[in-house]
């Protein structure tokens, strides 16, 4: 591509020719699925990368082999924040350091990004860049609290992508906490 850095093309090389077994076999990207629209559909599942036992230039090597071609033309990237704990996350430093060494057709072609059960750490670190992103990029992001909001936007059809068992634990957390919230509700008004 055009906008391709010297930088950039020789990462993609060093991706090519770098052994990435020991970054692959954690599953935490998947980039085999379309969108219901036909466009690459890029899952990320946040809780199975653990920042300790992994050497992060491979993961971001591997992220780069993956990506370089889907990135040509417009992508949908899903990203399962289920249960992610800061064992699972890169520090912000690396991820802005990584991301200034990829090229704007990987910004530009992003035609819809969903994060699946957002923290309250990932939507203030999201709403803090506000100033940074442009109304396009904001009109692209999405934050689902329930998985079957992927489904329910069109975006991506039933039994395409794996829902993960985290997010499973979640939506059950989520309705046990709502049932006893409904039940404590309904105990004190019955006083």
């Amino acid at each position: 591509m055009i906008d391709d850095t010297e930088e950039y093309r020789e990462l993609v090389a060093k991706a090519r020719e770098t052994n990435l077994a020991d970054v692959e076999v954690l599953g935490h990207l998947d980039v085999s699925h379309k969108d219901a629209l036909g466009r690459p559909l890029v899952v990320v599942y946040g809780k199975r990368l653990t920042i300790r036992e992994v050497n992060m230039e491979n993961v971001f090597l591997h992220y780069i082999r993956e990506m370089d071609e889907i990135a040509n033309e417009d992508y949908t990237l899903v990203y399962f924040n289920s249960k992610v704990t800061r064992a699972n996350l890169p520090s912000t430093g690396w991820l802005i350091h990584m991301y200034r060494k990829l090229p704007y057709r990987y910004r530009k072609n992003v035609a819809h990004f969903s994060i699946v059960h957002p923290s309250f750490s990932t939507r203030f670190l999201i709403y803090t860049m506000y100033p940074f992103l442009s109304s396009k990029a904001w009109k692209k992001l999405h934050f689902a609290d329930h998985p079957d909001e992927l489904f329910l936007d069109h975006l991506v059809e039933r039994g395409v992508i794996e829902i993960p068992k985290e997010a499973d634990e979640v939506q059950k957390e989520t309705e046990e906490y709502l049932k006893s919230t409904q039940k404590a509700f309904e105990q004190g008004l019955m006083r």
